[in-house]
């Protein structure tokens, strides 16, 4: 039995993972490439009165998934969609629980599934249901991702690691920087026709009239709850626990420098429509300071 091998991937910047755990916890085997070019979606299967995907921007979409519960905490969920300019389809961020009428509304105003992310270890809760019913779209995976327990099956393949590095499929529309170093690596994603930059948990803006209780006392004591946002505490000692912190401060440079984003997108919590640099940069004050 092959042990499991990374390699790199000809395109710069992600990681195919080409063999298989020796306990059967990860298969990676090859896909076929999918060519949407002359894509054209089935009329028959369009939902519009659903509306389950509202318009961010150009080529861009926002759905709001269930609440669920993390470690005793009600988080609100999001997902992003983004229509592909360079060969078509649909590019999937945090992928929200799967319906029929999810999946008509995406390829009629988007076209077919090509690409499915989890950002960061935490996301991939829906993962299977999205990759059984586009079996060739490429699954992205956050470091630390396909070695959790219970995650990796036979059934669930993932088909690049994510890094500081956008894949050269998506490159036209998307942009990526890896914040790693802590117990949970994450990647923020830049879409560039919208000026938007999209975080899955190191920034969290969760509503207050909504954090009540206990629960919603830990949420207020990590900084997390409010417009302003934040990163929870624990993950911030992490970062500077492994002598991380100024990893994050190049990602961070990365936002605030060379992206300068517009707006914001956060999968817990309140977007931002306009001052999403400001945002980041108070949100992500730690990472700069001697805090905590």
């Amino acid at each position: 039995m092959k042990d499991h091998v990374i390699t790199e991937k000809q395109q710069p910047g992600e990681t195919e993972v080409v063999g298989y755990r020796p306990e059967d916890v990860l298969h990676c085997l090859p896909k076929p490439e999918l060519d949407l070019t002359n894509y054209v979606p089935d009329p028959g299967k369009i939902f519009p009165e659903t509306n389950l995907l509202d318009p961010w921007g150009p080529s861009i979409w926002v759905v709001d998934g269930p609440v669920v519960s993390f470690y005793g905490c009600s988080y609100s969920t999001r997902m992003v969609v983004v229509s592909l300019s360079q060969g078509g389809g649909a590019w999937i961020w945090s992928p929200v629980p799967l319906t029929d009428e999810l999946a008509y509304e995406i390829e009629g105003r988007a076209g077919g599934v090509r690409h499915i992310v989890s950002p960061n270890m935490y996301h991939n809760r829906n993962l299977k249901e999205w990759s059984d019913r586009y079996p060739l779209a490429k699954v992205h995976a956050a470091p630390g991702l396909p070695e959790r327990e219970g995650v990796g099956s036979e059934d669930l393949v993932f088909d690049f690691l994510l890094t500081d590095d956008i894949h050269k499929d998506l490159s036209l529309d998307l942009d990526q920087v890896l914040f790693r170093g802590s117990y949970c690596d994450e990647a923020v994603l830049y879409h560039r026709l919208s000026g938007t930059v999209i975080f899955a948990d190191l920034i969290q803006r969760h509503d207050e009239c909504r954090c009540t209780g206990a629960s919603g006392e830990m949420m207020r004591y990590n900084g997390i709850v409010g417009k302003q946002g934040g990163t929870p505490k624990p993950w911030r000692f992490s970062f500077w626990w492994n002598g991380n912190k100024k990893v994050a401060e190049n990602a961070l440079n990365v936002i605030l420098e060379r992206w300068k984003p517009q707006m914001m997108i956060v999968a817990h919590g309140e977007n931002a429509t306009e001052g999403a640099t400001d945002l980041v940069a108070n949100a992500l004050s730690w990472v700069k300071t001697s805090e905590i």
